[in-house]
């Protein structure tokens, strides 16, 4: 590809951004799109086939990288499902979640994206399928414990959902509202410390 081709490809892309974000992705146009990232319609087709090609371009590479720091995390609550760790199953960890918090803040607008800006796209899902996600794997995790004779108190599916979204909710927020970063890590210490609390009780009865 030719440099020409790379610059425009990119202005388009950035113009994308802006104006999914301004605007949300429903309303806005190929026109004014294209407009705004200064290439005729005809231009535009020579890099995307639609605008929802565009919002993936934006938002696929920070899905597969959150994906893949979601599953490292993960693999922890496999690792080690003994009586010895058992109160520790339900924790959730502060430098786990502020590794979450770095990786939100690296591509904020990507989240807000995603979070704000996707009705119409196959990505307005993407906190319910996070959830779904994240209650899939908890549940596999009790089935575990419970295949190693280790107690754990029993919760609906439907429960667990709520509990789970919420606790996502809260972390999201700071894209909601806007957070500077050093005022999401003092406020995603008290969510830490609220969910683990909430975790040993429901699940352990401490």
């Amino acid at each position: 590809m030719s440099e020409v081709f790379d610059r425009t490809h990119k202005r388009i892309l950035e113009s994308g951004k802006k104006l999914f974000i301004e605007k949300g992705y429903e309303r806005t146009n190929l026109r004014e799109l294209s407009r705004a990232a200064g290439v005729t319609t005809g231009s535009f087709y020579k890099h995307f086939k639609s605008k929802e090609e565009i919002f993936s371009a934006l938002v696929e590479p920070v899905l597969s990288g959150f994906n893949k720091l979601y599953n490292e995390s993960s693999d922890v609550y496999y690792e080690e499902m003994d009586r010895e760790h058992l109160s520790k199953m339900w924790e959730l960890s502060y430098d786990t979640v502020v590794q979450f918090m770095d990786f939100i803040y690296s591509y904020f607008d990507e989240f807000k994206l995603l979070l704000q800006c996707a009705d119409g796209t196959s990505y307005s899902n993407f906190l319910d399928g996070l959830v779904k996600q994240e209650v899939e794997s908890s549940y596999k995790v009790m089935e575990i414990m419970k295949s190693k004779g280790l107690k754990v108190k029993d919760i609906r599916i439907e429960e667990f959902h709520m509990l789970i979204h919420s606790y996502y909710s809260c972390l999201f927020e700071v894209v909601f509202h806007d957070m500077d970063k050093e005022q999401a890590l003092l406020y995603v210490r008290t969510i830490v410390d609220f969910f683990t609390a909430g975790w040993k009780t429901i699940f352990l009865g401490i």
